[in-house]
């Protein structure tokens, strides 16, 4: 087998549809985000943003599941976790019960058609993440992710997608 790879993270028919020219805007566009309590049993609303929820993974299947069926096709998953498990290396979210690993076990399960993003955490990936998306852009840091997936098999299964795509779209508007 050789080192190249013609689809490379695009595994995908809607990752690679997202890389074509097509200017058409479409559901299949759009990412919907979603928050994960550590409280598994959250369903909080959150101030500031309007029809979202802050989900625990006992009520995240029952919110997506009507989405999904009316082909919702990706989610970027955003982890919520208490205070008190936080530290300078941001290591609550590579502990076994960070909500997006919760998350992304649960989806991948119940839900296995849909495409799922979330930030870069290296034990992501091995649970299932189709997309990283690093929040942080330090120099260096794609090249550094791409050639940490290649050196673990996961070039083709995994795609990076830059949070200027996020930045530059009206819609990402109440985050900021």
């Amino acid at each position: 087998m050789n080192n190249y790879s013609l689809h490379s993270g695009y595994n995908t028919p809607l990752l690679r549809y997202w890389q074509s020219a097509s200017c058409t805007l479409t559901g299949d566009n759009l990412i919907y985000p979603i928050f994960i309590s550590s409280n598994d049993d959250s369903k909080d609303d959150i101030p500031g943003l309007p029809n979202q929820v802050l989900l625990g993974l006992n009520n995240l299947v029952e919110h997506l599941r009507p989405l999904v069926e009316k082909q919702l096709k990706c989610v970027l998953i955003f982890g919520v976790v208490d205070d008190s498990v936080k530290d300078d290396r941001g290591s609550a979210a590579d502990y076994g019960k960070s909500p997006v690993i919760g998350a992304l076990k649960l989806l991948r399960a119940q839900l296995p058609s849909l495409i799922l993003a979330c930030d870069v955490v290296d034990v992501f990936v091995f649970l299932g993440a189709h997309i990283i998306a690093p929040s942080d852009m330090s120099e260096g840091r794609i090249l550094a992710i791409k050639q940490l997936l290649h050196k673990n098999g996961f070039s083709r299964q995994v795609s990076v997608m830059s949070y200027a795509a996020k930045f530059a779209s009206s819609f990402y508007g109440p985050f900021r």
